[in-house]
């Protein structure tokens, strides 16, 4: 090999080693959303009476430090402080953890118990869900 040769091999090398380095650098990382998570779903009782007021706090985090959302559910002859008048049963995007829920003094369809649910969300498509089941006491 001539030294021209060798000379235009390293030079060609070089180039090439800066080439694939300046291309790492400009590779961005992307992060990944981790889900919330619920770490606890309580109710403020273990049993619904007719007429009742009672509340449920559901004790959540996000793991990337997202804020989150809250979407509450419940059965339909129950009330939730905060909900439409048009669907007190649900309540969408709310910054509430703890929700105060009313029951009538009495219901129009028979039931055995209630359901209330609970979707944390933190706004960059990671969600998490629960809910619970209570007895509902009948006078």
């Amino acid at each position: 090999m001539t030294p021209k040769n060798f000379r235009l091999l390293v030079a060609s090398i070089i180039i090439l080693m800066q080439l694939i380095f300046a291309g790492c650098k400009n590779q961005t990382t992307q992060s990944v959303n981790r889900d919330p998570v619920i770490s606890a779903f309580v109710a403020s009782t273990n049993q619904v009476q007719l007429p009742d007021t009672f509340t449920v706090t559901c004790n959540a985090y996000d793991p990337d430090g997202d804020s989150l959302l809250f979407n509450w559910g419940c059965s339909g002859f129950l009330a939730m402080q905060g909900a439409p008048e048009t669907e007190p049963y649900v309540l969408e995007n709310s910054k509430h953890r703890t929700v105060t829920f009313y029951s009538p003094s009495a219901l129009v369809e028979p039931a055995d118990s209630i359901t209330i649910s609970c979707g944390a969300m933190d706004g960059k498509g990671g969600s998490a869900s629960t809910h619970i089941v209570l007895p509902l006491r009948h006078q």
